[in-house]
């Protein structure tokens, strides 16, 4: 028996070492394969990473760039704001200035017509007041409140220039128009 399982051996001998050298072969590949797919998971996994930084690196910066243009927007308005209440402020002193000279005339009929003007232009800018709340960084209304205060001021010029010429006519201070 001995003798047989010799020379199976030696018969089978070259099958058997092709067939361990295939297996060998298989059994390689598969730990090459392994190793290379783990090899590529990693650079995978690095790429997912880059990605997910740039995002965040990008999205950073639109929220930076976001956030200075609101400061900007805000700072602006505030100045604008500032401005317009600067501008308020004195034309509105100034008005109550030509109001008291305009009292001072003791001519009734004509103080009460001219008062009716300006009471208009009182009503148009309380009016205009309530669109600047809502509205507050539109220039147009802005714009408009300013105009109705410098129109209530010429008005008021103009009005007081009249009575100053009514009243040297009747002093007998006549001047030529």
């Amino acid at each position: 028996m001995g003798d047989q399982f010799e020379r199976f051996i030696k018969d089978n001998r070259e099958d058997a070492e092709k067939q361990a050298q295939l297996d060998a072969d298989k059994r390689w590949a598969s730990i090459s394969h392994k190793i290379s797919a783990s090899q590529r998971k990693p650079r995978q996994l690095h790429l997912v990473w880059k990605v997910a930084a740039s995002l965040l690196l990008i999205s950073t910066l639109v929220l930076l760039t976001d956030r200075m243009v609101n400061r900007q927007e805000v700072s602006s308005i505030n100045t604008v704001t500032e401005e317009f209440a600067a501008a308020e402020k004195y034309y509105s002193e100034l008005i109550e200035d030509k109001r008291v000279q305009l009292v001072a005339y003791q001519e009734e009929g004509l103080t009460v017509d001219f008062q009716q003007d300006i009471r208009r232009l009182d009503i148009m800018y309380k009016e205009l007041q309530k669109t600047y709340q809502t509205a507050s960084n539109d220039p147009k209304v802005i714009y408009a409140l300013i105009n109705n205060l410098q129109l209530r001021i010429d008005i008021l010029n103009q009005q007081l220039g009249i009575l100053e010429r009514l009243q040297q006519q009747e002093n007998g201070n006549y001047e030529t128009i």
